[in-house]
């Protein structure tokens, strides 16, 4: 609109609350969403995206979900536009169409400038980077950053929450769906489009199966039987609360009995969540790193005894289990090589007590050269963690190594930055705005960082695809949908592991500061940090990874071709095959 009226002065178009609310510009936050700049060739680009990515999310939602899109990012810009004196939003409402786009096949190929081909879920990131290159400060990466973190608002409380039992707030309203689309609307980002959509489409690759749906409801219903009471009321004399933690025990202690040892099956149910977060509190549990090589030695001596049938007297299943315990920790499944102690994941928590906390400092967070190397050692530490417990079923070349490592750098580098430009804008903001800053921007940064960390070092299961496996442990060829799918998956953990790690620390100790012995003590207030992200680094990472098996199942059908039409030895066609998912 301001192209096409020659207006080229951007504080004409400034979604400034004070001025729309108090002078009563109530044209402004409009205005402010509709500027694209003078004619040129970022214009026409902003167009072009506009346009391109717009018309996709509509053909695949609908159009009425796509307004309710729209306006949900329009509110989110803005505000967060006036907050911090950003002059225009529209930047950011396409860098939210293009963000929304890209987890409809987070895993395509678009085209990028000079003829590059990226992932589409890489696309947000990679003009953030080229409108920073243009530009020449990073504040022009600023209304990007925006723009991701109002789509990811969206497709959060859209898509994410409701499979795990929240409620569907933003689903568009059946008057709008029947007024413009003519009937329902899409349920989700996952569904299956309703139009053919404007860009090629492949393969969903992040589903989520029925029993996978069943297996999050626990992990949603536990975070709230901690915190919710249900009030019963009886004979309309108030209400009696009671808490709702019944069942949650009796699950605990069935999966805590020891059953008798086996080699072959786990000692808890992995079929269940409950009995797949059990098996990762003990595998990750940060005592087996006490453990010397000659206590893994002795651990093997023993299973091997058990194997030849020469078990020594007094040596029961306690024992049995403790020893197998210590192996799955320290043991890769597929290179049956012991993993460096501070490359196993019993190791995570311990050393991300320290990078979180650092990560979450004040001091950091508004320092470019802090932030900056805060994110190099968290991403090379978060990329050797992945290549050391990636599927082993393909070597992998130093080249492409170091490809992924730079690629989750650099994405790291740009969120951390951006964010820490943003929070130096919002220093006069309130204390709760500034624990809202600590706790969103880091995450936000974190979480992008590590989608990207895990899917480029772990590159070559995309490529090449990983080995897949019959009920009878028969190696049936390599699976690249599979490769996709299992990538996928640890990243949708890391993303769940990194909201109550990244989040609720810096919200708590907003509230913590104010009481007088940590507002007077700065030593006890560290020492307070650092134990309640400790305990949100126990208590969130075994049950994230604990929400998908680590050896995970897929139908033959949704393989490629040469995986239908198989049979067992026994001559019945093989329907489901497995593989290693890893961690």
């Amino acid at each position: 609109m301001g192209a096409l009226l020659g207006v080229d002065a951007k504080e004409v178009f400034v979604a400034s609350w004070p001025r729309t609310i108090l002078n009563l510009e109530l044209w402004r936050p409009l205005t402010a969403a509709l500027y694209l700049g003078p004619i040129s060739m970022h214009w026409a680009t902003n167009v072009y995206f506009l346009i391109t990515y717009g018309s996709h999310l509509e053909a695949v939602n609908g159009t009425a979900e796509q307004i309710v899109f729209l306006l949900t990012a329009f509110v989110c810009v803005t505000i967060l536009g006036a907050l911090i004196s950003l002059p225009v939003v529209s930047t950011s409402l396409i860098s939210a169409c293009v963000y929304g786009s890209a987890r409809v096949d987070p895993l395509g190929s678009v085209p990028f400038q000079f003829g590059l081909q990226m992932p589409r879920w890489l696309l947000p990131y990679g003009l953030a980077v080229v409108d920073f290159l243009q530009a020449g400060k990073i504040e022009a990466a600023i209304p990007h950053a925006v723009g991701i973190l109002a789509g990811h608002f969206y497709t959060f409380n859209r898509n994410t929450l409701p499979l795990m039992g929240g409620r569907d707030w933003l689903r568009a309203p059946g008057w709008l769906q029947r007024r413009v689309d003519g009937g329902g609307g899409a349920t989700n980002f996952m569904e299956k489009p309703k139009k053919t959509a404007v860009l090629p489409s492949r393969p969903r690759l992040i589903t989520i199966s029925s029993q996978e749906r069943h297996d999050l409801w626990p992990l949603w219903k536990s975070l709230r039987l901690w915190t919710a009471t249900v009030c019963d009321k009886k004979g309309g004399r108030g209400a009696r609360c009671v808490i709702m933690g019944a069942d949650l025990s009796k699950q605990l202690k069935a999966a805590e009995a020891t059953p008798p040892f086996s080699l072959e099956k786990p000692r808890y149910d992995l079929d269940s969540f409950v009995g797949r977060s059990l098996h990762f509190y003990s595998v990750n549990d940060p005592r087996t790193l006490l453990c010397s090589s000659d206590d893994l030695k002795a651990s093997m001596a023993l299973l091997e005894s058990y194997k030849a049938g020469t078990l020594p007297a007094g040596i029961g299943d306690q024992q049995l289990w403790a020893a197998r315990r210590l192996i799955e920790s320290a043991i890769h499944p597929d290179t049956k090589q012991p993993i460096p102690p501070y490359l196993r994941f019993s190791a995570f928590v311990p050393i991300n007590m320290f990078i979180v906390t650092a990560t979450l400092a004040p001091a950091v967070i508004g320092s470019f050269a802090a932030t900056g190397c805060i994110h190099l050692v968290n991403q090379t530490y978060n990329a050797a963690i992945n290549y050391a417990n990636r599927n082993a079923s393909n070597p992998v070349s130093t080249q492409r190594l170091m490809e992924g490592y730079a690629g989750a750098v650099a994405t790291s580098l740009t969120i951390g930055l951006s964010a820490t430009a943003l929070t130096r804008r919002a220093s006069r903001w309130t204390p709760l705005a500034a624990g809202l800053i600590r706790s969103t921007l880091p995450f936000l940064a974190t979480a992008g960082a590590g989608f990207a960390n895990v899917a480029l070092m772990r590159r070559n299961e995309l490529v090449e695809g990983v080995d897949m496996f019959d009920a009878e442990g028969n190696m049936r060829g390599k699976s690249k949908i599979a490769g996709q799918t299992g990538i996928a998956k640890c990243a949708a953990a890391r993303l769940i592991w990194n909201v109550p790690i990244m989040m609720f620390p810096p919200l708590l100790m907003t509230h913590l500061e104010r009481t007088g012995p940590l507002r007077r003590n700065p030593r006890l207030k560290m020492a307070v940090e650092v134990g309640v992200i400790t305990s949100c680094l126990l208590g969130a990472v075994s049950p994230s990874l604990a929400v998908f098996p680590q050896r995970d199942a897929l139908r033959a059908e949704t393989l490629e071709p040469e995986f239908r039409g198989l049979t067992d030895s026994a001559g019945r066609p093989v329907t489901t095959l497995y593989y290693n998912k890893g961690l």
